[in-house]
């Protein structure tokens, strides 16, 4: 292994175990609030929650995939020593972010403000459309902080941050749900605690990246159009996430009711809670593997690429079998006996998340070098077409509206990972017949930035 190896695995390391402690919170936090708003409210109240969290994170979108592309950006800067041009993507990155996330929120809160959603969910003084907006945008800066800790190498701080967010937001719904707060007091209450946490993510930037100086709405030309085609990529692989993960929710909620979309709630978030740890390694390997591409160290990065497999592999083995059999008693017991859940409904969207698991796995390499246009796209256009399917048979020819929503998850997922699989191979046997035409990592030709800094 090359040197700068052992380091680069340190970083690792110690970013999957702050991962690691983010995931153990998340998923206590998950169980206990799946319990506690199942006790205190009716499964129509939460299902109208899971439905705003949809909406909110519709809104998230309006990043238009700024936070991503920085990022690795600025992960490559670093990598090759241009700090200038890091603050200038971060700086370039962060001004679009605000200005985006503002401008769609607005204009969302403008098509909401004739909506009198407030007299269904038995809020008689105000609409939840400023709560879900501003819920919206503190999601928004508080991931971008999140993204330039990891983009500077310090997937452990954020990590850390991450858990402490998790923990405190939950603990504010859970003390307001027990006091009968509803569903804008709880909204309000995480989106107060994001932005808090964005100032405390800010500090912690400021501190271990001197160079970035501070961010300000700054906007640097070159930056903007070097970011522009990795941020259109980011933003169609995100749009295809919300499509895949709140697409369902909203085909449920259309034609079944808040009581389907609780059940396939309740389920999903089972089913997901294991695969989470899937991405203890992922996520803190995103940047070592840019590093790794950069320095064209292949053995390192096929070293990333092995664990992540081996990772995936025994969780998803665990997850499917351990809630296959056992999902439907524990969505009862955490309900108070109020859903019954089918094995089969388990099995499905276990698989479902062990396939999407595989897929991001198969293509950190790409994402990692903001080269992720194609499987982007194929991830848009198959969650379109999935999510379509689901409504366009429950609308005509079934009743079985659960196993519909389910089995077109699943369906979605296996059609991704079989891309993937197509995809390795084919360039596995192109490396193989011309070994000069592809190496195995190529650096993008970008002009240096450094001689502006003086």
């Amino acid at each position: 292994m090359l040197a700068g190896s052992d380091d680069a695995l340190r970083f690792v390391l110690k970013g999957a175990a702050a991962n690691l402690l983010d995931k153990f919170v998340l998923f206590a936090c998950q169980l206990t609030t799946v319990g506690v708003m199942a006790h205190f409210w009716s499964l129509d109240t939460y299902g109208l929650w899971l439905l705003l969290i949809a909406v909110a994170t519709y809104l998230t979108l309006g990043e238009g995939g700024f936070i991503n592309a920085a990022s690795t950006d600025i992960a490559l800067r670093i990598a090759s020593s241009d700090l200038f041009a890091a603050r200038s993507s971060a700086t370039t990155a962060w001004t679009m972010v605000t200005l985006l996330s503002l401008a769609v929120t607005a204009g969302a809160l403008a098509v909401a403000s004739g909506l009198e959603v407030h007299d269904l969910l038995d809020q008689q003084h105000f609409s939840l459309a400023p709560a879900v907006g501003l819920w919206s945008l503190a999601t928004v800066q508080f991931t971008f902080q999140l993204a330039l800790l990891r983009g500077v190498r310090r997937q452990g701080i954020a990590g850390l941050i991450s858990a402490l967010v998790a923990f405190s937001e939950n603990a504010a719904v859970w003390m307001l749900i027990v006091g009968g707060g509803g569903l804008q007091s709880c909204l309000l209450a995480q989106a107060g605690v994001r932005l808090g946490s964005t100032v405390v993510a800010a500090l912690a930037v400021a501190h271990n990246a001197p160079w970035a100086g501070g961010l300000w709405l700054e906007m640097d030309g070159r930056a903007l159009r070097r970011l522009m085609p990795a941020a259109l990529a980011s933003f169609i692989q995100l749009l295809g996430s919300a499509v895949a993960i709140q697409g369902p929710l909203l085909v449920a909620g259309w034609f079944s009711g808040p009581s389907v979309v609780a059940m396939f709630g309740v389920t999903r978030t089972l089913c997901r809670m294991p695969l989470q740890f899937c991405f203890l390694l992922l996520r803190a390997s995103y940047v070592e593997l840019t590093h790794a591409l950069w320095a064209h160290n292949g053995m390192l990065a096929s070293t990333l690429l092995r664990w992540n497999l081996a990772v995936v592999a025994l969780v998803s083995l665990v997850s499917v079998v351990g809630l296959g059999v056992a999902g439907p008693f524990l969505a009862q017991t955490l309900t108070g006996h109020q859903l019954n859940v089918p094995h089969l409904v388990f099995v499905a969207l276990c698989l479902s998340s062990a396939s999407f698991s595989f897929w991001q796995v198969l293509t950190a390499r790409l994402f990692s070098w903001n080269r992720h246009c194609v499987v982007s796209a194929q991830y848009l256009l198959i969650s379109l077409a999935s999510v379509t399917a689901a409504g366009v048979i429950l609308y005509h020819w079934s009743d079985h509206h659960i196993y519909v929503v389910c089995f077109s998850s699943l369906f979605a997922d296996l059609l991704l990972l079989g891309f993937a699989g197509l995809r390795l191979r084919r360039r596995s046997k192109s490396e193989a017949l011309h070994p000069d035409r592809h190496r195995y990592a190529e650096r993008p030709e970008f002009p240096s930035m450094r001689s502006r800094n003086g």
